[in-house]
């Protein structure tokens, strides 16, 4: 196989999809919880993960033409490692210049710039 015919959009999209499968074996296998609370949290944060790593496997094939609902599939799952982070911490520790809150405000701006890229530039 010719290294220049390397398709690096589905290259990169199915290592994510091994990278986040990877986070959520790394969650189960090495992190430890110490409440019920926490254990709920390891294990929907695990879960999510996965889900995220199934969405990017789709994405591989489509050539960055991301359909809305995949990309409502990877929101829902940035919103829910969002809430079991805070669900692990406590939610007695949120304020609005959290990191994490700060994250995911970037998170939804950047989706939404692509998504309005991809679709509403037409």
């Amino acid at each position: 196989m010719n290294p220049l015919s390397i398709n690096w959009y589905q290259s990169f999209n199915y290592a994510e999809a091994i990278l986040w499968v990877g986070v959520a074996v790394f969650l189960l296998g090495r992190i430890r919880s110490d409440t019920p609370r926490q254990r709920w949290a390891r294990w929907a944060a695990a879960a999510t993960f996965v889900v995220f790593g199934l969405s990017d496997w789709l994405e591989a094939g489509r050539q960055g033409r991301v359909p809305l609902w995949l990309y409502a599939m990877k929101v829902a799952c940035g919103a829910s490692i969002f809430l079991c982070r805070f669900t692990w911490l406590g939610w007695r520790t949120w304020h609005w210049l959290h990191r994490e809150f700060l994250f995911a405000l970037f998170c939804i701006v950047a989706v939404s710039f692509a998504i309005w890229f991809q679709y509403g530039r037409g």
